[in-house]
């Protein structure tokens, strides 16, 4: 498709492109610019194969020599970056709407040979729901900062089809690229810095009012060692005192909590009175430990009830709340993954 003008007015150009030098038809593409000026096309070929392409620039780009031909697997979403001397290749295996996880291969010359292959996240976090899309290179005055750009694909169409942007640690002697899971983070794009922390108040669950099967158990993983567990259908946990900006702006609050089981139900909590489906407030509901949404609160005062909700009525679902944090600042001051 062509425009000029880089915000709309694309139209259909010329005839449906195909891969030199064997014609093979794409499905996922990308781009990549390296630092000579030389330009690439990337993409997921026929018989899964992930294809680079010199772009031929001019009046006209077209499709050029093929550059390499990397026959690591069954592969797509190619998205390829540079760091130093070193390329680096994250693709997802083929697994239809399904996560699963996305490797990275290296190699010092875009023709290879290419090596590697280690995932880029914890393997039982599928990437953390998500498909690898493009890397973003920030380049700053301090540090250059890697952001991963993912898909949170949802076969249903739904508002859980959301992204995944997550910085990457790269090691070029290591040959890794590891993704950062914050909860909480925003990126300088003029010093390249990342900053992960935010000042805010803490409320603890043990310390909040109990009712139905909720009960306190140890945690060693969380931060007060104990957490409220078995908070099932019917069962709630109240906290009171709750302290926020009062200005009416939005701002954060965090809910740390885990479930039994992420498809068997919904947790909601109360603010003010006032329900809410979390899941509708933020995609990664029931899927991480840390789960930020954004609010409006009274200067003091404020109750947050915590509760969940069984799919069906059979279903046992339960989750498990370790506490609640209000964060300092409005919701335009601090970056958060919803």
């Amino acid at each position: 498709m062509s425009s000029t003008d880089i915000s709309g007015g694309y139209n259909l150009y010329g005839s449906p492109m195909s891969i030199p030098p064997s014609n093979y038809t794409f499905s996922d593409c990308g781009v990549f610019a390296d630092t000579d000026g030389l330009t690439y096309w990337v993409t997921s070929a026929d018989h899964n194969i992930i294809a680079i392409n010199h772009i031929n620039g001019g009046s006209t780009a077209t499709v050029g020599d093929r550059i390499a031909y990397l026959s690591l697997g069954a592969y797509e979403a190619p998205a390829l970056f540079k760091v130093g001397s070193v390329y680096f290749l994250i693709v997802s295996s083929k697994t239809g709407y399904r996560p699963n996880p996305n490797k990275v291969f290296w190699a010092t010359s875009l023709a290879g040979p290419w090596s590697g292959g280690s995932d880029i996240a914890p393997t039982s976090t599928n990437t953390y729901n998500s498909q690898s899309t493009f890397v973003l290179t920030i380049p700053g005055s301090s540090q250059t900062t890697y952001m991963f750009m993912g898909d949170a694909w949802d076969s249903k169409g739904t508002s859980a089809a959301n992204y995944e942007w997550l910085p990457l640690s790269v090691s070029t002697s290591a040959h890794t690229a590891t993704l950062q899971n914050y909860a909480y983070w925003k990126v300088n794009p003029t010093t390249g810095v990342v900053s992960t922390s935010s000042s805010g108040k803490r409320y603890e669950a043990e310390d909040a009012h109990m009712t139905g099967r909720a009960t306190i158990t140890d945690c060693d993983s969380c931060i007060s060692k104990r957490s409220v567990h078995r908070i099932d259908t019917g069962s709630n946990v109240t906290f009171t005192g709750v302290e926020g900006l009062g200005t009416g702006e939005r701002q954060w609050m965090s809910l740390h909590y885990t479930v039994n089981n992420a498809t068997a139900g919904d947790a909601h909590v109360y603010i003010n009175g006032e329900k809410y489906r979390v899941g509708d407030l933020n995609t990664r509901a029931g899927h991480y430990a840390t789960v930020p949404i954004s609010v409006v609160l009274k200067r003091y005062d404020n109750t947050i009830t915590f509760t969940s909700e069984a799919a069906e009525a059979n279903s046992h679902f339960e989750a498990h709340l370790d506490g609640i944090e209000v964060l300092d600042g409005t919701e335009e001051e601090i970056e958060v993954k919803v």
